[in-house]
């Protein structure tokens, strides 16, 4: 039995240690709740904001486009089925233009030369996009969606 008091105690006092290492791990170490931030800064100006679902294109508020400085305004013409839309040179260098749908166009149009002062008209009766451009000034780009 002598043999086994020195075994006893060192059991005792391996397990006090032991034991004072776990509580002293358990009182130090932050909880995790401590870790999570309260509040998050995200900069909006460098992370885009996906958007929530399908963009539905909103009617643009008149149905004419106007040709100046080498420019159709607005680029993008959004109207209804039935709608006619009208061109109109505005240019102030006296340039001429013309309106003609790319290829592949639900319906293909084209204006012929458009003097300063002139206009074409045409009557989009198929919904679909329909971009166009000017075979006289061909940079310049623009697009008609038809809902």
């Amino acid at each position: 039995m002598a043999g086994r008091k020195p075994f006893l105690v060192s059991a005792a006092v391996f397990l006090v240690i032991f034991a004072a290492c776990i509580f002293a791990a358990c009182t130090t170490q932050q909880s995790t709740e401590s870790k999570i931030p309260t509040s998050l800064t995200v900069n909006t100006h460098t992370m885009p904001i996906p958007p929530r679902g399908p963009v539905v294109p909103t009617l643009s508020e008149g149905t004419d486009v106007k040709i100046h400085e080498n420019d159709f305004e607005p680029y993008t013409l959004v109207v209804m089925n039935g709608t006619t839309v009208t061109w109109t040179n505005e240019d102030d260098l006296n340039n001429d233009y013309s309106v003609v749908s790319d290829n592949g166009t639900p319906v293909s149009f084209q204006s012929g030369t458009i003097s300063k002062g002139g206009i074409f008209k045409f009557k989009f009766i198929q919904p679909g996009t329909y971009p166009y451009h000017s075979t006289i000034t061909s940079d310049i780009t623009g697009k008609i969606i038809v809902l």
